[in-house]
């Protein structure tokens, strides 16, 4: 397939960019869960950016269940956790049964952050509070020192933006992983607005 997934994209990548990939991974979710399909591993590397049109493909729906079956039809539910530990939500690790449409929030929420910063918050990193070794504070923010906010930045030139929306934007993907899923967002389309949202204010930005 043409183009690169997002783990050879990070640190390479600006931050409008990066929201407006969230806001395409937010519509094949919100498709995806219209179906009752969770994808259960949704992680950078899953995700392909095409370099000539810049279409955002979800790949590798391998381990996905129905969720209105409870069941996967590729892989056999049990106890043991089932997709990767880095980006996987509480609920999927205590039971791969109970991942549902707020699991894949969680995912995407982590890779979005995953993207922008540079990192994960610890290493190894296996998903916060899940192991109880990460605190709740364990992220830092995402500021203005964000590999990918500074690359926005410089393709600005010599016109820098207002990024008072900067803490918008940490604030709305971290909104996405918090750790009890009732706290995350109901929906990928709720998520979406979101984004939404903090890319117009980015845009603002660059006009003001």
């Amino acid at each position: 397939m043409e183009g690169q997934n997002l783990d050879e994209l990070v640190g390479e990548v600006p931050v409008d960019r990066i929201i407006q990939i969230g806001i395409d991974l937010c519509d094949i979710l919100a498709f995806a869960h219209s179906m009752a399909i969770v994808h259960r591993d949704i992680k950078p590397s899953n995700v392909m950016v095409s370099n000539q049109t810049h279409r955002v493909k979800l790949l590798d729906f391998g381990i996905a269940k129905n969720a209105g079956l409870g069941i996967s039809q590729v892989t056999t539910d049990s106890d043991v956790p089932i997709g990767t530990f880095t980006y996987m939500a509480p609920e999927q690790f205590a039971s791969p049964n109970q991942a549902h449409g707020a699991s894949d929030i969680y995912s995407l929420g982590l890779t979005l952050y995953r993207v922008i910063t540079g990192n994960l918050p610890a290493t190894p990193w296996l998903g916060p509070r899940t192991f109880s070794l990460v605190p709740p504070d364990a992220f830092a923010p995402i500021d203005e020192l964000a590999p990918a906010v500074q690359r926005f930045v410089a393709t600005l030139g010599t016109v820098l933006p207002d990024l008072d929306w900067v803490a918008d934007l940490d604030r709305v993907v971290g909104k996405a992983f918090r750790e009890h899923s009732a706290d995350r967002y109901r929906s990928a389309a709720e998520f979406k607005a979101e984004l939404e949202r903090v890319r117009a204010l980015v845009s603002a930005s660059v006009r003001a």
